[in-house]
């Protein structure tokens, strides 16, 4: 299918309506309220139970494939509202008219890899032992080998998944090294969904929306190194004054929840960079497939013709 079904008159359209849905992002206004397609996403694969529901959300819409426009989504939910009121437009604008939105393939995989294994910002550098470097890595190679075999992809998700449930309990305060296990134990977590992105196309969502989570607990984890228990040193009875060890131990979870805050900071900080990633392998794809110069204008001139015999109908009556 071609993106905007090769109408620019289309694009415009949903121009339209994309910049109010940034206008109410900006405002701070609950972004799973809003919309500029014609039908709201369905959230985890295993939520939506509506009847007869095709899942396609706007995908069907304006031609881009379903991993696209979920993760683009998703990354709309997580940006701050100053990102997220422009972020609409400018992944529309990328799509370039025309285009088979089948080549969004490939800019999803190009994406997964770069959030999966980029030497900078990739999940493999929060992996903390072996088995979570080999997980990811497992999800890695069918990336990069295109492998259209459903039951290793299922079997690397399962994979990942299970080495993520073996970090660390994160509902608890962690000192540095549970932390930095935790970090790896998210990325395969996130690893897991983008596995499972090959049979459902939906968790594009999920596997952006985990990703970020790595780097909460890699830095939470690297800061948390210069936080140290004070001792509380007994008396000549063997004895621990119970006020002071609460001191002690206030002191180091006031310490603790510093270090969350920024790990929290980094978190944020990600989605931005996941999300200009993002539009940079678009464009680079739509460069690459884009119409040649004759027929963009075509295309234009078609829809010219087009708004000018609406305008006559309007007239003639």
């Amino acid at each position: 299918m071609l993106l905007f079904n090769g109408n620019n008159e289309t694009k415009r359209r949903i121009l339209v309506a994309a910049k109010e849905a940034g206008i109410r992002a900006a405002r701070g206004e609950d972004r799973r309220d809003i919309y500029w397609s014609r039908r709201s996403w369905c959230q985890a694969p295993y939520v939506c139970k509506t009847p007869g529901c095709d899942h396609s959300f706007y995908a069907s819409e304006i031609g881009v494939p379903l991993s696209v426009a979920y993760a683009e989504h998703s990354l709309f939910n997580e940006l701050s509202n100053k990102q997220a009121a422009n972020w609409s437009t400018r992944f529309l604008n990328a799509l370039s008219t025309g285009v088979d939105g089948e080549t969004l393939h490939n800019a999803w995989r190009e994406f997964a890899l770069f959030v999966l294994n980029d030497d900078k910002h990739g999940l493999i550098t929060c992996a903390r032992t072996p088995e979570q470097r080999d997980a990811i890595l497992r999800v890695v190679e069918l990336f990069e080998s295109g492998n259209r075999d459903a039951a290793q992809w299922k079997e690397a998700g399962s994979n990942a998944r299970r080495v993520s449930h073996s970090g660390p309990d994160t509902n608890r305060t962690l000192e540095s090294g549970p932390a930095l296990v935790a970090a790896g134990a998210k990325a395969c977590y996130a690893a897991a969904h983008f596995a499972y992105t090959e049979e459902n196309p939906r968790y594009a969502a999920e596997a952006v929306s985990w990703a970020a989570w790595a780097f909460r607990y890699r830095r939470y984890g690297e800061l948390m190194k210069g936080v140290r228990q004070r001792d509380v040193p007994a008396d000549e009875r063997g004895m621990v004054n119970v006020g002071v060890a609460l001191m002690a131990f206030s002191d180091w979870a006031r310490e603790a929840d510093d270090c969350q805050s920024q790990g929290e900071s980094v978190r944020k900080q990600m989605y931005g960079v996941y999300a200009e990633e993002f539009l940079r392998i678009i464009k680079r794809c739509m460069r690459a497939h884009s119409p040649s110069l004759p027929s963009r204008v075509l295309c234009s001139l078609a829809a010219l013709a087009g708004r000018l015999r609406g305008r006559q109908v309007r007239l003639s009556h």
